[in-house]
């Protein structure tokens, strides 16, 4: 048999029909448009009459090891977000399994993020469960204290809140109104960003979600500028510059990722003068 031209080949895959690209899923849901993985995972249902969207599969990630299963609100990327939602997790008679559900925040894409991992454990029982965590193209990272209760201490339905200050790196979570340091970080490395909701290995619920930001195109801070505040920052940060928006204070005692001290700056700093 002689040998087929090369030219035949070459004709024979442009002639091809192109393989399908598989578009973002999508779900709607209390008044925005989410951002799925797999949107079979996912239902959005009425319980006790109320909407409520539902977390079906269970689809954790080991390589890197960080939550990939989370719903995407398609919004602004917020500077300053404050989220109010009530979440239910999956109960223990399901698989046997002490479950959490997640919160993230000052999403820029899937390499960089943070989250609130809300848990049945405490920090000091599994230091990878109820806290505060970082992405930065790796595994995740805690950057909250290990100290505090669990979040989700039973199986019902818990009012929380998230509030978040990209200018200030600042988060604080509230589980049915109580707080703690495993629930509060400081981080600067992302600023703006989007929020989702979802577990890292467990099904949920979640209803009476409210999202409130403003994005970095907000006229909130009309007059921002770089200033350079000199305090006492331990380790290799010491007499850095530190980029802030003028007049929003810093907070008084951050929690790590860099863990700022309750005397980590003067109190009397440097004038941030325009």
């Amino acid at each position: 048999m002689p040998p087929i031209p090369r030219c035949c080949f070459v004709a024979a895959l442009l002639l091809a029909p192109a393989l399908p690209i598989r578009a973002a899923e999508h779900l709607e849901a209390f008044g925005y448009r989410w951002r799925l993985p797999v949107a079979t995972d996912w239902k959005l249902e009425t319980l006790d009459g109320l909407p409520t969207l539902r977390l079906l599969v269970p689809r954790p990630s080991t390589q890197p090891r960080r939550p990939t299963q989370y719903a995407l609100a398609e919004t602004p990327d917020y500077l300053e977000l404050t989220v109010e939602a009530e979440v239910r997790k999956e109960p223990f008679t399901a698989r046997n399994r002490r479950t959490s559900l997640i919160l993230v925040y000052a999403w820029r894409d899937e390499n960089h993020f943070n989250y609130a991992h809300l848990s049945v454990d405490t920090g000091k029982q599994a230091p990878h469960h109820n806290g505060i965590f970082h992405v930065y193209g790796g595994d995740r990272v805690r950057i909250s204290s290990e100290d505090g209760p669990p979040a989700l201490t039973g199986e019902y339905w818990h009012k929380v809140r998230l509030v978040y200050d990209g200018a200030t790196g600042r988060v604080d979570v509230w589980v049915d109104g109580v707080t703690s340091p495993s629930l509060r970080a400081v981080d600067l490395s992302l600023g703006a960003g989007k929020f989702g909701l979802g577990s890292f290995f467990d099904l949920g619920d979640f209803r009476h979600l409210r999202i409130r930001g403003r994005s970095t195109q907000s006229s909130m801070y009309p007059s921002y500028r770089s200033a350079t505040i000199t305090g006492r920052v331990p380790g290799s940060f010491r007499n850095s510059p530190i980029s802030c928006v003028p007049r929003i204070p810093l907070p008084v005692n951050p929690s790590p990722i860099w863990s700022f001290g309750p005397a980590a700056f003067s109190a009397n700093p440097p004038s941030t003068k325009l």
